[in-house]
């Protein structure tokens, strides 16, 4: 009998079915690094640390890509094209407010942590982004810190916007994989943000910065 993807709960299933087994070898892998330490048997123990390491890895790759491939079969399923500029596809594209703190200014970090949380975008996912003044740069969600990788774009960004704690950006998506960044006070970003429906807080840039995601 076919089995055909075809709600939300479908997609968590099949991701659960691939990182439950990797979870369950780390957490294997964890307890034998426990067991070594106590045993005084150092170097098992880091052994056993490069394997956790190694399976990690595995798991955010494999999952990354699965969670790809089932979201563009399902997509498929559902008549949405990324490849064109349909009415469906364009519905699909994707909208994010990321409020600014001064520890992202400081150390040139764009991390979207929420969107992550909300299943919006995932770690190892690939960003092809357009700044304010045309230039553009390739980038990926990564971890530690559900960041984007590069860090040099996101300072000239950050110091020729302007921004300080307290205020927002708006990455808007213009077609499957291509972005721009913008501030959420532009002309752009305010235009973006009404057409995805989006409101910035009233208490933007008034509450001394203690923003957070």
């Amino acid at each position: 009998m076919e089995t055909r993807i075809t709600t939300i709960t479908d997609l968590k299933h099949v991701f659960d079915v691939v990182r439950s087994p990797l979870v369950a070898l780390e957490e294997e892998l964890a307890s034998m690094v426990a067991h070594t330490i106590q045993d005084e048997d150092y170097d098992s123990a880091k052994g056993f640390l490069d394997e956790i390491k190694r399976v990690a890895a595995l798991r955010v790759t494999v999952v990354g890509n699965l969670e790809r491939e089932v979201i563009e079969l399902y997509d498929g399923y559902m008549g949405i094209s990324w490849a064109d500029d349909s009415e469906a596809g364009l519905k699909n594209l994707r909208t994010l407010l990321v409020p600014v703190t001064a520890s992202r200014v400081k150390q040139h970090m764009l991390t979207l942590t929420r969107a992550k949380n909300e299943s919006l975008v995932r770690i190892g996912e690939s960003f092809k982004i357009e700044l304010p003044d045309g230039q553009t740069f390739e980038t990926e969600l990564c971890e530690p810190g559900c960041r984007l990788r590069e860090r040099k774009m996101i300072r000239h960004f950050y110091e020729s916007s302007a921004l300080k704690a307290g205020q927002y950006i708006v990455l808007f998506e213009t077609k499957k994989g291509s972005w721009k960044l913008t501030t959420a006070v532009s002309p752009e970003g305010i235009a973006q943000l009404e057409k995805a429906g989006i409101k910035l807080p009233k208490d933007t840039a008034s509450n001394g910065g203690q923003i957070d995601e």
